[in-house]
């Protein structure tokens, strides 16, 4: 963000999925929709809801890390710069528009 030279403030995201604390390797929703193998190419319907889960539980020690430093942007976040949800954003682009 200190680099950033534009005319008004960036836009940042975290995105931060609720499974990404408990799982590592893909989403265990990807197996439905994406085939196995490295490029992992899209499957047609019907979709094997039965699919196998390619994550795996993230060890504590990793959990605690990724929690750890999840905080810590909050509170970066909180004290640094103006958060804004999706809605906030529709808004200020709505507000952009009429002027």
């Amino acid at each position: 963000m200190a680099a950033w030279k534009g005319p008004r403030p960036p836009f940042v995201t975290a995105l931060i999925h609720e499974n990404d604390f408990a799982r590592t390797g893909p989403a265990s929703w990807t197996a439905v929709y994406y085939g196995p193998g490295e490029a992992h190419p899209p499957r047609e319907p019907p979709f094997p809801l039965d699919a196998p889960d390619r994550s795996r539980p993230r060890p504590d020690e990793a959990r605690e890390r990724l929690w750890r430093a999840y905080e810590e942007l909050v509170d970066f976040a909180a004290a640094n710069l103006r958060v804004v949800t999706s809605e906030d954003i529709v808004a200020m682009a709505a507000e952009a528009a009429k002027n």
